[in-house]
């Protein structure tokens, strides 16, 4: 029984030094300007950096190498632009019917808020090559913040569920 008391104190310090230095990797992200508001954002003329290129495993005598199964290939700002002021809970899926990629995201602040739609989730669709066609919306106006939400895309759906208090 005892065993198990410490299995689990050991099992919390482990969860404390992993979240410590997912912390430490927060540190280390590139410095974002200050916007007039004095909200953090990335500049609109910012690069994109090249995929870093990764060391290839060693490939025993006599056997090919196995392709890896995911290569990272560019990171995408989605958010902030002249339409949404930032987002999370962001999800990306496929459209067969467009063939275009469908990134969702949210609740964001709009840029131009009305009092009746201050806020809520929104997307923005990109070519497979995750290029920006422009064309970008909302799903619905959210008035209110808290809670927890996610998606999923299916054929040409996405199902968006929002979880409150």
């Amino acid at each position: 029984m005892d065993a198990l008391k410490y299995f689990h104190k050991f099992i919390g310090i482990a969860l404390v030094i992993a979240f410590l230095m997912g912390c430490a990797t927060l540190v280390a992200t590139p410095i974002l300007t200050p916007s007039p508001t004095g909200t953090p954002q990335m500049p609109l003329n910012t690069p994109l950096l090249p995929p870093p290129t990764l060391p290839q495993p060693a490939t025993p005598p006599g056997q090919q190498a196995k392709p890896h199964l995911l290569r990272f290939i560019q990171t995408v700002a989605v958010t902030p632009d002249e339409k949404f002021l930032g987002g999370g809970f962001v999800r990306i899926g496929h459209v067969p019917t467009t063939d275009r990629m469908v990134v969702t995201f949210g609740p964001t602040k709009f840029a131009q808020q009305s009092r009746d739609c201050p806020s809520g989730p929104a997307y923005k669709e990109y070519t497979l090559d995750m290029q920006s066609t422009g064309k970008s919306g909302i799903f619905h106006c959210d008035q209110e913040w808290g809670g927890d939400v996610g998606g999923i895309f299916v054929d040409i759906f996405y199902y968006y569920v929002r979880m409150v208090r």
